[in-house]
């Protein structure tokens, strides 16, 4: 069969100009660039978010850095269930948190940095968010185990005898609606949110509404009142108010993330492959285009793997500035190992073989 077009290996600047446009367009689409934040006030109260929407403490609550019991109370609706959500931390980034309360599907999931070093203590909380109702949301840590209770009713808990929370970062925000680096987007509404320096009696959890005038919260934030674009932090000690940027700035950016984030919350198999077999054709087309200029096979082959990796690297900085994207190495790698395997395909001439098997040929040069 005799394909109406130039041979990829004899006329490559064409495919390689239109496999470059296509990965532009796949990589960066919507191309959100300039993204308004989607934080709202309901009219009957409470402040909702959607991706992208964040909310981040303008000055670090380091007043809880150095929490040896609490309770945090948790008021809040969930619109839909949610892949992999944060609804609120306290933490600079994942390997740099001190506890994350989320969203995993139906679950919800709190996360805190135990010891020192990357020791983190996890309990799931099944179904709490099945019923589309409010949920009166408290973690409990007493010393001796951590718990979490749905509307006064404990539903997990795990032993907890050695907390060591020397390894918290104090300059740490507090963070609502997303990650700190706006990823992890969560749908939802928080009615209010409070953190408690002592151990809340189980009996004493009934009165949610009660317990934050009553118990002095260390922070201490009441979202019955909206319209405003800076939240007051009614909690003892130097307040930590909220502010709720009008544009969509999370409060840092994940720029060329650790491959560690592939494996958070569940391994990214699909992704990782994807990003190999998508720039394939890069390195295959950019080992055709320098294979005139370059008579040696190896300059060929380290050259087109260079280039690759640049191409890669460029995305991955555009990417950084996208909240709806991943600005990860991982990826930068992957796509390199794809040029790689692309350029190897083009070197051994596997694919004019290929062509040879399914009897496929591609329309002569035309002499000058």
């Amino acid at each position: 069969m005799r394909l109406p077009l130039p041979s990829p290996i004899l006329q490559p600047a064409g495919y390689l100009l239109l496999v470059l446009f296509v990965l532009l367009i796949l990589c960066l689409w919507p191309f959100n660039f300039l993204q308004t934040n989607n934080v709202t006030w309901n009219a009957s109260g409470g402040i909702h978010f959607s991706a992208p929407g964040t909310a981040y403490t303008s000055i670090p609550p380091n007043k809880l850095a150095r929490l040896e019991k609490f309770t945090i109370l948790l008021h809040l609706f969930a619109d839909d269930p949610g892949e992999a959500s944060w609804i609120a931390s306290y933490g600079l980034d994942y390997d740099h948190f001190n506890f994350m309360i989320g969203q995993h599907t139906n679950q919800l999931v709190f996360e805190m940095r135990t010891a020192s070093g990357r020791v983190n203590t996890r309990i799931r909380v099944p179904k709490p968010f099945e019923e589309r109702r409010e949920a009166r949301i408290a973690i409990v840590y007493d010393g001796r185990r951590l718990s979490a209770y749905i509307g006064g009713e404990r539903k997990a808990e795990t032993k907890l005898t050695e907390f060591d929370n020397s390894s918290w970062t104090a300059e740490s925000p507090l963070v609502f609606g997303s990650g700190t680096n706006g990823k992890f987007p969560w749908d939802g509404t928080i009615y209010r949110f409070a953190i408690l320096d002592t151990a809340v009696p189980e009996r004493n959890l009934v009165r949610f509404d009660s317990l934050c005038g009553a118990s002095k919260p260390v922070v201490h934030y009441d979202f019955s009142k909206g319209g405003v674009d800076d939240v007051a932090d009614h909690g003892t000690g130097m307040a930590s108010d909220l502010t709720i940027p009008r544009d969509f700035h999370p409060y840092t950016t994940s720029l060329l993330l650790t491959p560690k984030v592939y494996w958070l919350p569940i391994p990214l198999y699909t992704d990782i492959i994807a990003n190999v077999l998508a720039f394939i054709p890069v390195g295959f087309l950019f080992g055709a285009a320098l294979s005139t200029s370059s008579p040696q096979r190896w300059s060929m082959l380290v050259a087109a793997i260079v280039l690759s990796f640049l191409v890669s690297l460029g995305i991955e900085l555009l990417q950084a500035l996208l909240p709806s994207r991943w600005s990860t190495m991982m990826d930068v790698l992957m796509n390199t190992l794809g040029g790689a395997i692309g350029a190897l395909v083009f070197w051994r001439g596997w694919f004019e073989r290929m062509c040879g098997w399914m009897h496929v040929s591609f329309r002569e040069r035309k002499a000058p």
